[in-house]
Formats: structure tokens, sequence, C-alpha cells
């Protein structure tokens, strides 16, 4: 249902919230689907990891949006890929807000060296 183009588009958050709920309650599929969503996760991070050429560089990679409310679940497989590669990298929630971020962009499009308020 969710990948036939013939379809009506189906809204996934609520299947995602579904798959975690079973998961929790023990049920063992859901299990398998949140650890290979950590594996898959793993496995673009390492992707980011060598086309940067991050393997020896201490670096953090911040885990955002719902799919880590499952916890261990999905950061175990991802945190284990990503050590395998890049043993000085850190996983966590990120150090700001998504609004520094923007701030930093914009410093840096517009060579602005420090932002103040008055």
């Amino acid at each position: 249902v969710i990948y036939n183009s013939d379809s009506e588009p189906v809204d996934i958050a609520p299947l995602a919230e579904l798959v975690d709920e079973a998961a929790r309650e023990g049920d063992e599929v859901a299990r398998e689907i949140l650890s290979a969503a950590g594996r898959e996760l793993g496995r673009l991070a390492v992707s980011v990891i060598d086309k940067l050429d991050l393997r020896s560089s201490a670096f953090r990679v911040a885990c955002v949006g719902s799919v880590f409310r499952s916890g261990d679940l999905v950061l175990e497989p991802l945190r284990e890929a990503v050590s395998r590669v890049a043993h000085l990298a850190e996983i966590g929630p990120p150090l700001h807000p998504p609004a520094i971020g923007a701030v930093k962009l914009a410093q840096k499009r517009f060579e602005i060296s420090d932002v103040r308020s008055e």
C-alpha cells in the first residue's frame, strides 16, 4: 500500500507509531522493522562519513526525528555501524536547537562574524 503507485498516498506517521507500540509490547516483527531502520540509518551515516572523509575525525551524529523515540531498537544498530568505521564519532541528540543552525548558516552565507541583540 505504501509503495504502490496506483494507491492513494498513505500517511506513514501513524503506521510508524503502531510499529513502535507493537515493538514495546514485544512483537518480534515490529522489533525487526525498527532494528532494520537503525541498520539502514547506520548504512547511510557511514556513506556520509566516507564521502566527507571523517573516519578518523571526532564529530557528532545528531539523531533527529520521531524514529529515535524507539530508543535502542533503532539506536544500537546505528551506533554499531558508525563505530565500526568512525571510532571517535559520538551519537546523540543535537547539541543546539534548529534555530541555532539556521543562524549559523545565515552568518556563513552573509559573512557575518557575530550576531548580537541590542
